[in-house]
């Protein structure tokens, strides 16, 4: 099985929104008011900004022409306390593996060319959000070396309204 890690492209978007329909099912099935069933994360609009942006990129993993795998990061620039330059850090906006592939490697062989993506830009570190409820995605990104620095907590005051 011979996977090819690429840089996007605008005809990548379909491939790309069928994995992230199943990322949006689970986030869906796990915290319904924050992602509320039927509402996709990844609109056209949002994809080609990705793709235009010089601080974005969008690395897809392909099998026999089949897009398996994405990573969505953004290059993110701060000055800290004490240095002299801005530090740059890539953050990982979207990161998925088509349900059917997992266990082959793919995510990791995608995780490394973000990695090196990163490393090439510069930056000094690579980060991401992950929900707690998605203890899976938390031993993956552990198994690639990724250690917790924050925790965002939230206590509800108000139930979602739908209509």
């Amino acid at each position: 099985m011979t996977i090819v890690y690429r840089k996007a492209t605008v005809y990548d978007y379909t491939g790309i929104s069928l994995i992230l329909n199943e990322s949006d099912q689970l986030h869906s099935n796990a915290i319904p008011d924050m992602f509320p069933p039927g509402h996709p994360s990844m609109s056209p609009y949002k994809f080609q900004s990705y793709l235009s942006s010089p601080y974005h990129i969008i690395i897809v993993a392909e099998l026999n022409g089949l897009i398996v795998g994405y990573s969505f990061v953004e290059l993110l620039y701060a000055a800290y306390p004490f240095e002299e330059e801005e530090r740059c850090t890539a953050f990982i906006d979207y990161f998925g593996v088509k349900k059917a592939y997992h266990q082959f490697g793919i995510g990791s062989g995608l995780f490394e060319q973000t990695k090196k993506w990163a490393l090439k830009q510069k930056a000094s570190a690579l980060q991401l959000n992950v929900w707690e409820f998605n203890e899976k995605a938390i031993r993956f990104y552990e198994k690639q070396g990724m250690n917790s620095i924050s925790r965002l907590m939230q206590l509800k005051l108000k139930e979602r309204m739908t209509q």
